[in-house]
């Protein structure tokens, strides 16, 4: 039996600054597609504090090509992971060539990091490395407006996914521009493997120390092999990873 790509979709409803995640899931970590129903509350408001947004770069075949995951911090140590991925047909494989050609369907999910970036660095095995990324209170609340705005009008109006003008990383540089972040265009928006380096020339890592040695410090694989998909998971991830607000 093949297990599901992504395994629920969701709704946000904005009731004053409090978001409700309503999930349909499947089990990704076992073959027994278990069906569950679960309703989560963030409050937006409390983004606005000394937690930063979280960049999650998976890698799975070499360094040119990743998927681009944003995570938000609450005050009540809760993350919320955001992921913008194909949705593919039933029995459609992963085909970069074919999403030029309105294949398939994008879709926005949001989740625990157990969830979609566990079922990378738990499940997949891939080379998942996370860059703790410094960002004003404003721009953090105005993006988690924009990711609940676009996941609840794709609910309504499908849009196709593009591998190159519509894919995880351009979707979010669009948003920063709507909200007046200076997003210049950039050969790694495109070989999307290389824009922690974009984030790092934009002075919105840590720039005390190298490139190089991010990249090394933000690798979570063996913390997140150790403490599994566990409620600690989202804390062991982060130890050792630079923070340029500290």
């Amino acid at each position: 039996m093949q297990i599901p790509n992504f395994c629920y979709l969701f709704l946000m409803n904005k009731i004053f600054h409090s978001r409700t995640i309503q999930k349909d899931l499947y089990s990704c970590y076992s073959l027994s597609l278990l069906s569950l129903y679960q309703t989560l509350t963030y409050n937006s408001s409390k983004i606005q504090t000394q937690l930063q947004i979280d960049l999650f770069m998976s890698y799975w075949d070499g360094p040119n090509i990743a998927h681009f995951i944003l995570s938000f911090g609450f005050e009540d140590g809760e993350y919320l992971a955001w992921s913008i991925q194909v949705r593919r047909q039933i029995g459609g494989g992963f085909s970069p060539i074919g999403d030029f050609f309105k294949q398939n369907t994008m879709v926005i999910i949001a989740s625990e990091e157990q969830d979609v970036v566990g079922v990378r660095s738990n499940i997949r095995g891939e080379d998942v490395r996370v860059f703790r990324v410094a960002a004003t209170p404003e721009v953090r609340r105005h993006l988690i407006e924009k990711l609940v705005a676009s996941s609840n009008a794709l609910s309504e109006q499908p849009e196709f996914f593009n591998s190159l003008t519509s894919n995880c990383a351009t979707t979010v540089v669009e948003m920063l521009r709507d909200i007046d972040v200076d997003v210049p265009f950039d050969w790694r928006l495109i070989v999307n493997g290389y824009l922690p380096g974009l984030v790092y020339d934009r002075d919105a890592l840590d720039t005390r120390l190298p490139m190089s040695e991010l990249r090394e410090r933000g690798k979570i694989m063996s913390r997140a092999q150790a403490v599994g998909l566990t409620d600690d998971y989202s804390d062991a991830i982060r130890v050792r990873v630079p923070d340029p607000a500290s």
